[in-house]
């Protein structure tokens, strides 16, 4: 170890009672941690393995001189023959997932000590959505025989600088401010109009609809998103959202005469980052997503933190957004028998980016 440093011990944990017994650490680690992101909890993983990855636990948990210094909660699973390692999350592979290294470790030589542990354990590696140019995604894509990078932009929501929402709100073009007043006076016309955090009692309902409303948004749009047809989705999120001390998760909503109408599921982490967002179609004219918006602005405002909208291609989005944030997706081959899926990878890649540049010769040329 650089500097000498005490050696490190990795420890691969594969059963939950065995990852249950690192709690107290687990949750230490978290609050000490940089800039800690919610699918790192050891709540939220717990949550997760219990409903979404029974029985292929790879937890790893590094110690340097006792102390827990890196927690990576990766699921391993065969594909095809081939042993694929990711992380344990909520089954549309969108969390931020690296591993969680306390501020004051070696990311490098930590990432590199369980890099050799997972090449017993798993032949490709998938790590989805880490921060761009730092430490931890040069040592993920430099610790295989070779790697693929997708990079990807997260819009994120710079509210923790304003001292209130009257601040926040006086910061933003008339345009928006007006449409929201407006929005919410005519709304409030209609029937009772209220704002509220979903109760733990409320969750099951709560996500019920919420689920509902957003597969049939999907649905009209011909989008696929076989995650809102998986029944785990909806229990994870209802659990989720009735232990929040664990896992982080709230949401925001808006309901119309005790019915809800728009909504925003959250987990709170280093920022608040955005889940799932969801409206009533019946109510777009009052356009109730912007006004859930604003109401989770304000709570992020009390609470002293950013927003982060996630890894999105949503316009609306990006109008709130005050600045992006680089992110990767990582394709890391760990043994000769990752490479075919490795070289996939980057066809589908380098295949998305030639289309990008011919769709945009085709419209400097008046063709599209």
């Amino acid at each position: 170890m650089p500097g000498g440093a005490a050696p490190l011990r990795v420890d691969i944990i594969t059963d939950a009672d065995g990852v249950a017994a690192l709690a107290g650490e687990w949750s230490a680690l978290f609050a000490a941690a940089a800039a800690p992101s919610p699918s790192q909890r050891h709540g939220f993983v717990m949550l997760a393995g219990r409903l979404m990855a029974p029985a292929d636990w790879r937890v790893f948990a590094v110690r340097e001189a006792g102390r827990l210094v890196a927690v990576w909660p990766l699921q391993v699973r065969r594909q095809g023959g081939v042993r694929v390692a990711r992380h344990i999350g909520a089954c549309h592979n969108e969390e931020y997932a690296g591993p969680l290294i306390a501020s004051d470790a070696d990311a490098g030589a930590v990432v590199a000590a369980m890099l050799i542990g997972l090449r017993g354990h798993a032949d490709v590696l998938w790590v989805y959505n880490v921060r761009a140019s730092t430490p931890l995604a040069a040592a993920l894509a430099g610790g295989g025989l070779g790697s693929a990078r997708q990079h990807i932009t997260s819009p994120i929501i710079r509210s923790a600088a304003f001292a209130s929402h009257r601040d926040w709100l006086k910061a933003q073009s008339a345009n928006l401010r007006a449409a929201l007043g407006n929005a919410r006076r005519r709304l409030a016309t209609v029937g009772s109009l209220e704002s509220v955090l979903v109760a733990p009692g409320d969750a099951a309902a709560f996500c019920d609809w919420l689920i509902a409303t957003k597969r049939s948004w999907a649905s009209t749009r011909g989008l696929r998103a076989p995650w809102l047809d998986d029944p785990r989705t909806a229990a994870f999120y209802t659990a989720a959202l009735a232990d929040r001390p664990g896992t982080g998760a709230f949401a925001q909503a808006i309901r119309l005469d005790g019915r809800f109408i728009a909504a925003v599921l959250c987990f709170d982490g280093a920022k608040i980052e955005v889940y799932v967002t969801t409206f009533d179609p019946d109510f777009a004219r009052y356009s109730p997503g912007s006004l859930v918006f604003e109401d989770m602005v304000a709570d992020a405002i009390a609470t002293n933190r950013d927003i982060d909208l996630r890894v999105t291609f949503d316009d609306y989005k990006r109008r709130w957004a005050s600045e992006t944030e680089s992110r990767e997706t990582l394709c890391v081959a760990l043994t000769p028998l990752g490479l075919p899926a490795l070289w996939a990878e980057r066809s589908r890649l380098a295949w998305k980016a030639n289309r990008r540049r011919i769709g945009g010769l085709l419209r400097r040329w008046g063709l599209r």
